[in-house]
């Protein structure tokens, strides 16, 4: 009987060492099959370079295509074009408050501030905006002097509540511009308050 055990197990043996050999088989026809197949599609897809042109050295170029009209630079794109929903939703640009005149960028101010009891002071940059071009700059820088002394004059009247509230940095910018065309011929447009702080 024992030697009829052996044959049987021989057997089973064999049977899966030979389906074993079967599946690698198949898996590896399924992974060369795969790649065969990537190379196949790599070879087959069209080629990426510009076709040649016909030129007088070779006159066996497929011809050109008719050349295409030129673009209108000043024709609506896709992108720019907007509809009449879009057109009435979109807000008004106010075209004047885009044109800025040259700065004049002052040195910066260290002053006491109106309130002597408080000891507070103030460090403060100033800007000027003009747009008299170079012969309103030439103005500025010869009244120098004058327009330091006008923004000293009116800041350092200001308290620290003042600056501090909600529209004391305007009213201040308001009445430094005013100042200062006090001794201008060519009116500044804006004093700007470039840097501010209070201590």
């Amino acid at each position: 009987m024992a030697d009829e055990e052996n044959p049987t197990e021989g057997e089973e043996g064999k049977k899966k060492i030979s389906k074993k050999l079967l599946i690698g088989g198949v898996a590896g026809i399924l992974l060369l099959a795969g790649i065969g197949g990537g190379a196949a599609m790599f070879l087959m897809s069209p080629s990426t370079e510009p076709e040649p042109k016909a030129t007088p050295e070779h006159p066996e170029a497929p011809a050109a295509e008719a050349e295409a009209p030129p673009v209108d630079a000043h024709a609506p794109t896709p992108e720019t074009i907007v509809t009449k929903e879009e057109e009435a939703h979109r807000p008004a640009v106010d075209e004047s408050l885009v044109e800025f005149g040259a700065s004049y960028v002052m040195k910066p101010f260290h002053l006491n501030l109106g309130n002597p009891l408080e000891n507070r002071y103030i460090r403060l940059e100033i800007a000027l905006e003009y747009k008299g071009g170079q012969d309103q700059l030439k103005e500025i820088d010869t009244r120098l002097p004058q327009l330091r002394d006008a923004i000293i004059s009116v800041a350092s009247r200001k308290t620290r509540e003042f600056l501090l509230g909600p529209d004391g940095k305007d009213q201040l910018r308001l009445e430094m511009l005013n100042r200062v065309n006090q001794y201008m011929t060519k009116k500044i447009e804006s004093v700007y308050i470039t840097d501010m702080i209070i201590e």
